[in-house]
């Protein structure tokens, strides 16, 4: 079983790329059957997939503009 801080970690990933969590979502691998089983059952993770789905696509510029550490 997947928990609260290893399902928020995974769509935080998921979130800076395309599509990222629309692939999670989708349960067609073990790891996203997991999240989305854990999803189906806990209104806070669900809730914060939303936040992170609204959010996706000013994360993704902030992290596609942020030139690497030297």
């Amino acid at each position: 079983m997947i928990d609260h801080d290893a399902v928020r970690e995974l769509l935080e990933l998921a979130a800076v790329e395309p599509d990222g969590l629309e692939r999670l979502s989708a349960g067609d691998t073990a790891e996203a059957a997991a999240v989305a089983g854990h999803l189906a059952g806990c209104p806070g993770c669900m809730d914060e997939a939303r936040r992170l789905a609204a959010a996706g696509p000013v994360i993704r510029e902030v992290v596609g503009s942020t030139p690497p550490e030297a």
